[in-house]
């Protein structure tokens, strides 16, 4: 019986330690996005190769913080999809959508605190 409590332990131990490298994981995908559009927009060029390698870089943190926080997972799948189609969306769409780099930068301080 203390044989499976121990390995239990451990197992839940090791489970905590993955969910928490997962987390550290999405959070630089996210602070890695903001980074590179930042300096992407501060350049004033349009580059869309340059817009294809942002739309990867917010699908991949969609995918990396999806277990942590779906609602924000479906906002940075959208934020991907609107670098592929810029010209597609208003300065209303961004803000009715929640992508704008304002809230995604809140969400981003927030998780900060709670991941």
């Amino acid at each position: 019986m203390f044989k499976i409590t121990v390995d239990l332990g451990k197992v839940i131990t090791e489970l905590k330690q993955r969910k928490s490298i997962r987390n550290t994981a999405a959070l630089e995908a996210i602070r890695r996005a903001l980074q590179e559009t930042n300096i992407y927009l501060s350049s004033q060029k349009k580059n869309p190769q340059k817009e294809e390698e942002l739309s990867e870089l917010w699908s991949r943190a969609a995918v990396d913080i999806r277990h942590a926080d779906p609602g924000l997972a479906r906002r940075l799948n959208l934020k991907g999809r609107y670098w592929l189609q810029r010209d597609g969306y208003s300065l209303s769409d961004l803000f009715d959508s929640k992508i704008n780099l304002e809230e995604i930068n809140r969400d981003y301080e927030n998780l900060l605190g709670r991941l």
